[in-house]
């Protein structure tokens, strides 16, 4: 009798952490030059800040219209196409970024961030001698956003 219990039991906890252990968890940073971290909170948001996954890495995009977060993996500005490849390893968020415009690769950079640190080093892939080196802060989530997982 007690076996036939254990697996509906079993089955029932496993579906109700699906919604709980599968859900990212959300961080932010906006990196840029000294000069610009003097920005107000909505300028750092318009200014496309890093949406991660701290368990994977995964980017996400803010909407400011919608108010809302969702998956990103392209984004289109203009008639540039911004492909994103990114990872967490450790406490470091490495993000590949290629901007195409019309088929043909306009700009392949990489971007280092260390979150503990919160410096973010960037350069582009046919220059690497060429780094930028930015210091990041820590932005809290807008209030009431909607995060599409």
């Amino acid at each position: 009798m007690k076996r036939l219990l254990l697996a509906p039991l079993l089955i029932t906890l496993s579906i109700l952490n699906i919604g709980f252990i599968g859900k990212p968890k959300l961080e932010v940073l906006y990196c840029d030059q000294e000069k610009y971290m003097k920005a107000s909170i909505e300028e750092m948001w318009e200014n496309f800040p890093w949406i991660y996954d701290n368990k994977n890495g995964k980017l996400y995009k803010y909407d400011s219209f919608l108010n809302e977060i969702n998956f990103m993996e392209t984004d289109k500005v203009g008639d540039s196409l911004y492909t994103f490849e990114s990872r967490l390893d450790g406490k470091i968020l490495k993000i590949k970024e290629t901007e195409t415009s019309y088929g043909y690769v306009l700009d392949d950079r990489r971007y280092i961030i260390d979150i503990k640190e919160k410096k973010s080093t960037h350069y582009p892939v046919d220059n690497p001698e060429r780094k930028y080196i930015n210091r990041c802060i820590k932005l809290d989530l807008p209030k009431g956003v909607k995060i599409n997982y």
